[in-house]
């Protein structure tokens, strides 16, 4: 079974490729599609964009 959650979502989504979209395909596949474990998708919604650039810089500092 395949769960599509985000399809006609509104809202900004930042999905980790290799273990949602791609977890299926077997490494050989993900590389040959440029697809790598660091890989995240953004999908922008429909929330205010100084919104969506404060959580990116929020998220963003908890990794250093």
């Amino acid at each position: 079974m395949i769960l599509t959650a985000n399809i006609g979502d509104n809202r900004t989504l930042a999905l980790h490729m290799t273990s949602t979209i791609y977890r299926d395909f077997d490494d050989e596949a993900r590389d040959y599609l440029g697809v790598h474990d660091g890989l995240i998708r953004v999908s922008v919604g429909l929330e205010d964009p100084k919104s969506i650039a404060d959580d990116f810089l929020q998220a963003s500092a908890s990794l250093k």
